[in-house]
């Protein structure tokens, strides 16, 4: 435990978030620095404590905004919905268009190239030559 409480707290919230390993380093050390500076006298370094304690205090602040940006985003997009509703469709036993849904699923993008492609007339116009032969 530091004189600081602030110091304190920030150590626990750096061990308890879900950053990166070298993220956590990183805040770690400027922590490490800040508790150096602890308890002096010297205005200057006061100020840069401030700071360091900002910027980490910042760094989480930013990353917890992101996740519950991100969880916000998966949630509403209509997409997720869809690609959710497939995978419990696959874990049931699926049946009609599902079945076909959760079969095509890996090669959507080709199929979405070779339908929605300008040149989609010849790529059928040759995969059926190819199946005459």
């Amino acid at each position: 435990m530091s004189d600081d409480i602030r110091l304190d707290l920030l150590r626990d919230a750096i061990a308890d978030s879900e950053l990166d390993g070298q993220t956590k380093d990183a805040l770690a050390d400027d922590l490490k620095y800040a508790q150096d500076i602890n308890g002096t006298k010297d205005e200057a370094l006061r100020g840069i404590k401030r700071l360091v304690i900002s910027g980490i205090r910042r760094e989480l602040l930013a990353h917890d905004r992101m996740e519950k940006a991100i969880k916000r985003h998966v949630e509403n997009c209509s997409g997720a919905k869809w690609v959710n509703a497939a995978a419990q469709a696959a874990t049931e036993q699926p049946h009609g268009v599902a079945k076909w849904l959760v079969l095509l699923l890996p090669y959507r993008w080709p199929l979405a190239v070779a339908f929605f492609s300008p040149f989609s007339v010849q790529i059928f116009a040759q995969i059926a030559e190819m199946l005459k032969r």
